[in-house]
């Protein structure tokens, strides 16, 4: 095991050589110092910590505190606390950055969703537009139907008209030969007489 000054000088040496970032990762080698156990059997992989900075000062702040705890009563009063203190920063941690992503994936959706709603209101006056450009023209249509309409039944009567005036000058002209026939007989039958 290793005694506090040593372990407070590796601390000392590790924080700032890695800085406010690497908090948790002084958290997980006190950590390592006090249960025994090597940086390969740790969860967490220092090389690849990028903390959000709430977490780091949380952790940077727990660090300290646990520092003043092991100088008061030694280390073996934290060695148990010490890998769920970790664990609990990290999934805080992981819970951060999810939050984070959420967002982005939130804004994002809002974004794709703004962009539906305006399309979507394009499309409909579109749509608007057209149905009153279809209503134009059926009442266009039904205007010039009804015109049609009438000029048919003016020209069905001028054809009736035309058919009886037809027929009249037909009977007319039957009459008329009618008449000259018995004239022309009656002339015949005046001049043999």
């Amino acid at each position: 095991m290793i005694d506090s000054d040593k372990m407070d000088k590796s601390l000392d040496h590790d924080e700032s050589k890695l800085g406010l970032k690497t908090s948790l990762s002084n958290l997980s080698n006190l950590s390592i110092n006090l249960i025994g156990t090597s940086p390969g059997d740790n969860a967490l992989n220092t090389n690849q910590i990028s903390l959000n900075e709430k977490v780091a000062q949380l952790a940077n702040s727990i660090y300290t505190e646990l520092e003043k705890i092991i100088k008061l009563y030694g280390k073996d009063i934290v060695k148990e606390l010490m890998p769920i203190v970790v664990s609990v920063l990290e999934a805080l941690d992981a819970a951060y950055h999810e939050k984070e992503e959420l967002l982005v994936e939130n804004e994002l959706l809002r974004d794709d969703n703004d962009k539906l709603l305006l399309q979507y209101e394009r499309e409909k006056q579109a749509r608007k537009d057209t149905e009153l450009k279809l209503f134009q023209s059926e009442d266009s249509f039904a205007e010039q139907k009804r015109d049609y309409e009438e000029k048919v039944k003016s020209l069905e009567s001028i054809v009736r008209m035309i058919d009886l005036k037809s027929k009249n000058t037909s009977d007319h002209a039957e009459n008329i030969l009618t008449i000259w026939d018995l004239f022309r007989g009656m002339s015949i039958e005046f001049c043999f007489h």
